[in-house]
């Protein structure tokens, strides 16, 4: 979490970032559920997961 923490310093502080902060560190199917039912695009989602995973501060498990 702490690594994490400094890598989520150095992200731009846009809409979607704040919204995941604030509901946990994984981004599964119910989160994503819940950014698409707050108005974030299925694209500007999965473009912040590749950017966290190429970036090495995540990692894909499961679906």
């Amino acid at each position: 979490m702490l690594a994490a923490y400094g890598w989520l310093c150095s992200v731009p502080r846009t809409e979607l970032l704040v919204f995941l902060e604030k509901r946990g560190c994984v981004i599964g199917p119910a989160k994503r559920q819940a950014a698409r039912e707050a108005g974030f695009p299925d694209a500007m989602i999965e473009a912040f997961a590749q950017h966290a995973s190429r970036a090495g501060k995540a990692e894909m498990q499961g679906e």
